[in-house]
């Protein structure tokens, strides 16, 4: 007797809504509503998942069904018609559990696909279900999955790793567990871990590498135990558990991750099949699932990590794990590369941080350079012009000549590249052309340079080339980011060479008249007038230029005031008051006509939401004690003075954001709940008291 499925045709309906309306149930504890899902795509996702959860109930309902009439006919068997019959329904059991196991991997499927807040727990589930129908499998293990409560030893994994390493290469081909029933029963493959996974790596759960490393692990056992049945996970595997720590607020996440290379490196030394020292993929993923680096120890490890990568990969025909995320059979390794640059270029720790940079940025030429000429590597690149600008917008220390003449020659071949395009006899180039950003960066690290002369030379040949380039190619589009970038520069300069403070004014308007002449249809944005309010904070030893300044920064700010109340493309921003408050510090003799104006535009700010903590310190510094509470008051500041702040931030009146007894408020989720936490005891103390009040009174009655 073989059970029938009840059949599903997707043809019986014309739209993902009919099934919704036809199957509105939930299915193994999987809500899908209207709240589940973002969009089309997503809501036809989420149908697909149901579909596959509810074929796989019937198809497991029916493989149960035969099993117990097998297992009851097993128990009658007398004559031999009888046995004919068991075995009848011993091959139709098999026959429907392969059904059963092709139904969990789709369902498996689909379900890590959704990216609700449970789908990879329930895929997870799923798949230990999978694995628990398998009578031949033992059910406890140091790592279980799909479990409520999830648990890591690092001694486990330790013991797992020796007993591999000691029965290496011993029995390899029969199971080291005695098998129950050598049923033939599939069993999962890495296709339905790797789904699993992948939800993870997609999950906002805040300990989903934990999740996935129990997941690698219990993979690792499995094939350990039975390796007729299981196969040790590849270098990709490990990759996608690296992945799930990517971006993870979770404090040991980098020590993890040392954690699974060191695995890995284990493996690979037994020659596993897919296990390949120095992988790419894992190597990738391993650098891009670092934040920031901070400290000696995370510099270390990850320059040790983009070593090894960039020596593989240089390397000529390597055969490596071809995955998902691959393109053509080769692994992009342009992320990987950017954020080593990103890295490196945020170390202002480190003395070396420049000269690493510009080594990291001329790796990936250099592999983009042999991807061009050769194809016979495991990776490609694509140069990005983001990975340039973060070379030259970096931060570096005053006269460094080195890393100023590296700057100019990186500018140099990005324009070489504008100008080969141009011509048509000359070979392109791989470097891609400069945008207004980049000369913008180059200007402000030129300013760094201690003689003045050759400074000044080397920024307006820089807004030459520029102006040049934009005649020349009408790709490069108008900006005031460079205009923008030589007023900051003159600024910069001024404050150790007088002769360009005094001159300072003309020079500002020359920069703005020469933007106007070049581009017409170009305006001064609101970085170009606060930065012509800095200017008139610029002492120039000068007495006598006092009522100037002030003038002269009076009328440019009540300039951009009129277009902030008319809503004319707003250009009023808190470092205009900050700068207009530092003028009538520098420039306004007269102390209570000077008090006068600072809380005049100190309630302005606050007025538009523009109370930064340099206009709250500015307020601070020009009134007493007294007057400065009066008018901010005590604690907390108001979130409308603050709204549209976008320089430093104080949140309180003492010009600090937290700290002792504060509770900000933060963006995003909350961690510690603290807010819940502090009106739970809130109350808790006040019922203690109502209690504590009413006992008093009974005692006072008696």
């Amino acid at each position: 007797m073989i059970v029938q499925t009840l059949p599903f045709q997707w043809k019986n309906f014309s739209s993902a809504k009919d099934i919704q309306q036809a199957n509105p149930i939930s299915v193994r504890g999987i809500k899908f509503d209207h709240q589940d899902v973002m969009d089309v795509e997503v809501n036809e996702a989420a149908v697909r998942a149901r579909v596959k959860l509810d074929i796989l109930e019937r198809v497991k309902d029916a493989a149960d069904q035969l099993k117990a009439m097998y297992i009851f006919s097993m128990s009658k068997v007398e004559h031999g018609d009888k046995l004919r019959l068991t075995d009848n329904l011993s091959d139709d059991w098999i026959s429907k559990e392969g059904e059963v196991a092709d139904a969990f991997s789709k369902a498996i499927k689909y379900t890590a696909k959704l990216r609700t807040q449970d789908s990879a727990k329930k895929a997870e589930q799923l798949l230990r279900e999978m694995i628990a129908r398998h009578n031949s499998i033992q059910s406890r293990s140091r790592f279980m999955i799909g479990s409520d409560k999830y648990e890591l030893n690092d001694e486990d994994i330790d013991d797992l790793l020796k007993l591999i390493e000691k029965d290496f290469g011993k029995s390899a081909t029969k199971s080291r567990m005695m098998e129950r029933n050598r049923s033939g029963i599939p069993v999962p493959d890495i296709n339905d871990f790797t789904n699993v996974l992948h939800a993870w790596a997609s999950s906002k759960v805040r300990k989903k590498g934990i999740y996935a490393e129990v997941i690698l692990y219990r993979i690792i056992e499995l094939a350990y135990l039975y390796p007729e049945k299981f196969s040790m996970p590849h270098s990709n595997t490990f990759g996608l558990v690296v992945k799930c720590y990517a971006g993870s607020t979770f404090k040991d996440a980098l020590s993890r991750i040392q954690k699974l290379h060191a695995t890995h490196n284990r493996l690979a030394g037994l020659s596993y099949p897919g296990i390949v020292q120095n992988d790419p993929f894992l190597l990738m993923h391993s650098i891009k699932s670092v934040n920031n680096i901070n400290t000696k120890s995370e510099y270390m490890i990850v320059d040790e990590w983009f070593d090894r990568l960039h020596s593989y990969v240089m390397q000529p025909s390597i055969e490596s794990n071809v995955s998902s995320e691959s393109v053509k059979g080769k692994i992009d390794l342009t992320g990987a590369y950017s954020s080593i640059i990103r890295y490196y270029s945020r170390m202002r720790w480190a003395n070396d941080a420049p000269q690493k940079t510009f080594d990291a940025l001329q790796r990936m030429i250099s592999l983009a350079q042999r991807c061009k000429e050769r194809d016979d590597s495991c990776a490609t690149v694509d140069l990005k012009i983001n990975a340039f600008n973060l070379f030259l917008g970096m931060s570096t220390t005053f006269d460094d000549t080195t890393t100023m003449e590296q700057k100019l020659s990186v500018l140099d071949s990005m324009v070489l590249a504008v100008n080969n395009c141009l011509d048509s006899t000359a070979t392109n180039t791989l470097t891609p052309p400069p945008n207004d950003q980049s000369f913008a960066s180059c200007i402000k690290a030129i300013s760094t340079i201690k003689d003045t002369h050759r400074a000044i030379k080397e920024a307006e040949k820089v807004v030459d080339t520029f102006e040049s380039l934009q005649q020349q190619n009408s790709a490069i589009e108008p900006s005031t980011k460079i205009y923008n970038a030589l007023i900051d520069f003159y600024i910069d300069i001024s404050a150790r060479d007088k002769k360009i403070a005094h001159n300072l004014y003309s020079i500002c308007d020359d920069i703005c008249n020469r933007m106007k002449t070049q581009t017409p249809s170009l305006e001064p944005d609101a970085m170009t007038h606060t930065l012509l309010l800095k200017s008139c904070t610029i002492n120039d030893g000068n007495v006598d230029n006092k009522e100037q300044k002030f003038q002269r920064a009076r009328e440019i700010f009540d300039k951009i005031s009129k277009h902030h109340e008319k809503e004319e493309g707003s250009k009023l921003n808190d470092k205009c008051y900050f700068y207009m408050m530092k003028c009538v510090t520098q420039n306004v003799n007269d102390p209570e006509e000077k008090k006068k104006q600072i809380i005049q535009l100190f309630s302005q700010a606050g007025s538009g939401g523009f109370v930064s903590s340099d206009v709250l310190k500015s307020l601070r510094i020009n009134t007493t004690d007294d007057e400065y509470k009066k008018i901010v008051g005590d604690g907390r500041l108001a979130d409308r003075w603050v709204a549209n702040v976008t320089s430093a931030v104080a949140l309180y009146t003492d010009g600090t954001s937290g700290g002792a007894g504060k509770n900000a408020r933060r963006k995003g989720k909350s961690t510690s709940d603290w807010a819940k936490k502090q009106r739970q005891r809130d109350e808790e103390i006040k019922r203690r008291k109502i209690v504590k009040a009413e006992k008093k009174k009974k005692r006072m009655i008696k």
